[in-house]
């Protein structure tokens, strides 16, 4: 449908942390598959098991597509401290991932569950500072 009004089509994918998706489908068959779709323009891959997990998943996944990739994982998994669920990646271990995946090439990056606005605009700053 957003094709038909002339909008840009992102599909984007969770993996766990065995690179694959809930019904196992690797992360590099989802990049072949999507860049072979003519209804799809970018390809990106959210969620998941944060942003190391994330990071390994773009390596398989540049290699496959030569459609523009996005980036927006998780904090990591969350964990029950005290009765409550909580994110433990700090903003500076989102910012040097963030940085990562600049320069293996993704176009574009963000975050998923967990990532409070200040991992965001840390890692800004940094990415800008980069360019």
């Amino acid at each position: 449908m957003a094709k038909e009004f002339g909008k840009p089509v992102l599909a984007s994918f969770v993996l766990n942390d065995r690179g694959e998706t809930a019904l196992g489908v690797r992360a590099e068959t989802m990049a072949s598959v999507l860049s072979g779709d003519g209804n799809v323009d970018i390809v990106g891959i959210n969620c998941g098991t944060g942003p190391s997990g994330a990071f390994d998943a773009l390596q398989a996944v540049l290699p496959h597509t030569g459609k523009p990739v996005v980036v927006m994982p998780n904090a990591g998994m969350p964990r029950e401290i005290s009765g409550r669920v909580m994110y433990l990646t700090s903003p500076e271990y989102f910012t040097e991932y963030a940085k990562k995946f600049i320069e293996l090439g993704v176009r574009a990056w963000g975050g998923a569950a967990g990532r409070p606005p200040a991992h965001i605009r840390m890692a800004a700053r940094a990415v800008k500072r980069c360019a």
